[in-house]
């Protein structure tokens, strides 16, 4: 899913299999700073709207989770009239306030379609649990509509 109906480039930012920080559509990370890519694929991507308005997704989700690194506010962009709907009530979104422009166009779009922040997901400062500094501004935030 997207913010727009493509065909681009899913780039592999590591070789591991299972790895993460790969991308779509886009030449930066979850941090907003340009990736190396390992390798890269040619893949059909969708907005979620689409999906929904196209009868792929049957009905609109009431839960969505959205934890792609660091295109999530795009992602949003493109699900705009599913998160307007009534039926849609939660959100679960991968948040990085170090990549300050991603982090306040989430905000704004969860906030202009009616969604209020439930948690913030701030990770604990038990230092065994928060050794990672390279993450430590990265949450996922739940969010909830009435």
């Amino acid at each position: 899913m997207f913010n727009e109906n493509n065909v681009n480039f899913f780039k592999i930012n590591n070789p591991i299999a299972g790895g993460a920080l790969s991308t779509f559509n886009v030449n930066y990370g979850y941090d907003g700073k340009e990736i190396d890519n390992f390798q890269k694929y040619l893949i059909p991507g969708f907005s979620l709207d689409f999906l929904v308005d196209n009868k792929i997704v049957k009905k609109i989700p009431s839960l969505i989770k959205i934890d792609v690194d660091g295109v999530e506010d795009l992602i949003l962009k493109g699900s705009i009239n599913t998160l307007k709907s009534d039926f849609c009530k939660s959100v679960l979104v991968e948040v990085n306030e170090d990549f300050e422009k991603q982090y306040e166009n989430i905000q704004k779009i969860m906030t202009d379609n009616g969604f209020k922040i439930f948690s913030t997901g701030k990770k604990t400062n038990l230092e065994s649990l928060n050794s990672n500094k390279k993450f430590q501004n990265t949450y996922n935030q739940i969010w909830l509509k009435d």
